[in-house]
């Protein structure tokens, strides 16, 4: 009787994987019971302050209950407690090796595959990112769409620690952050994989959501000193060489945003034509960026760009929705947006960091030139000029024509 080849491959494996005396741990992941489990959430990674050569971790988890101190101790490691969130802390030369020593402050086994976002340390972005997501592009255990963030001003650390100490579920707030923020569309998620991505493109700058802590208010009297809110502040922006270069205020990051085509929602504030504020809700605007070429030397970038909006809010009592008032809010709207684009181009190219997509897009839909004029990019794209045309229109006011309390009726 012949059997099929497929059969005798799997028969070999078979006989190679159970009849060779060997441990099965090492052909598949080891079963464990789910109680037996501490499923961390947050991981933040820090350059070591004390030891330079050092990387500091901290881990945070959710108990199901209080009760029971982790060992070790808050300086070298351990665990600590902060409302109704845990922090697990450790060192080491390595991520890894600091993740493996996190294991003995540890009730339970630790496991890292559901840890949603990392939070890397202003010190160790200012180095260079490379060292720092090594182990978690590569382990195996972790998430490529685990979403990315730079602390702003502080450690990973000293973030987690003031953002749990007032009883912030943090895991929740960043997941929160995931849902809202478009809606102002003055930073974005990234998730690893695209940053991965980011940093493999060797010609661009990166970007990467920027979070820190700012004074808050709190409703409880006694509380009021402490209270702290977590705020998506803008992106932090990386060189080539993914180091801290900077930050883009909440206005450049929506900027950086319209140019890469990533804008969802936002608002825009004008003056209607008696002076009055009024608010603008952008309900589309889309980006559209051609490059025109004189021989092999590019000569123009021409952005085109698209905005349609509503009126959100007017504060005047006059009618302005006619032909004339509705040219005057149009005609705001796309300066407001070119002052935004041109002062981003300007934020860029005074760092010399493309984060504007211009060398992706190059390398993408005119690769013949590209191949020309790469290796000089550093000096091109300082100096690239760009035009830029907004078409700009009001959709619709919402459910009222005309203001309240309307004047001159």
């Amino acid at each position: 009787m012949r059997y099929p080849k497929s059969f005798l491959v799997f028969l070999i494996i078979f006989s190679l994987m159970f009849l060779s005396g060997c441990n099965l741990g090492a052909y598949f992941v080891e079963r464990r019971e789910i109680r037996d489990l501490e499923f961390m959430r947050v991981m933040g990674i820090d350059k070591s302050l004390e030891e330079p050569d050092s990387i500091e971790i901290s881990l945070l988890y959710l108990p199901e209950s209080g009760g029971g101190d982790g060992g070790g101790n808050e300086k070298n490691g351990g665990d600590k407690e902060s409302g109704n969130v845990r922090n697990i802390r450790s060192k080491g030369l390595t991520v890894f090796e600091a993740i493996r020593d996190a294991e003995m402050y540890s009730e339970k086994h630790m496991h890292i595959s559901h840890i949603h976002a990392t939070l890397i340390g202003e010190g160790a972005a200012k180095e260079g990112l490379i060292p720092y997501i090594d182990f978690i592009s590569r382990g195996f255990r972790m998430r490529l769409k685990q979403n990315i963030y730079i602390i702003k001003g502080s450690t990973a650390e000293d973030f987690m620690d003031g953002a749990t100490k007032v009883h912030y579920i943090l895991p929740n707030v960043l997941k929160h952050f995931e849902m809202i923020c478009t809606m102002t569309s003055t930073s974005r998620m990234v998730q690893l994989i695209e940053l991965l991505n980011m940093i493999d493109f060797e010609y661009a700058g990166v970007i990467i959501p920027a979070i820190k802590l700012i004074e808050g208010v709190s409703t409880e009297k006694e509380e009021k000193d402490e209270m702290m809110n977590v705020d998506l502040d803008g992106f932090a922006v990386l060189d080539r060489e993914s180091r801290l270069v900077g930050y883009a205020d909440k206005r450049l990051s929506a900027g950086i945003n319209i140019i890469n085509d990533k804008y969802v929602d936002g608002i825009i504030d004008v003056l209607d034509p008696y002076g009055f504020e009024l608010t603008l809700d952008v309900v589309e605007l889309k980006c559209k960026k051609k490059y025109k070429f004189v021989g092999d030397e590019l000569d123009l970038v021409q952005i085109d760009i698209n905005v349609s909006s509503n009126i959100g809010e007017q504060h005047s009592r006059k009618d302005i929705f006619d032909e004339k008032g509705l040219e005057h809010l149009k005609s705001q709207q796309a300066e407001s947006i070119k002052e935004q684009i041109l002062e981003t181009i300007d934020f860029a190219q005074s760092r010399n960091v493309d984060i504007l997509g211009f060398a992706s897009d190059l390398h993408r839909k005119h690769p013949i030139k590209w191949d020309r004029i790469k290796e000089d990019w550093d000096d091109i794209f300082p100096h690239v000029k760009v035009n830029i045309n907004v078409d700009s229109k009001i959709a619709r006011t919402y459910d009222i024509k005309q203001p309240n309390a309307l004047e001159d009726r």
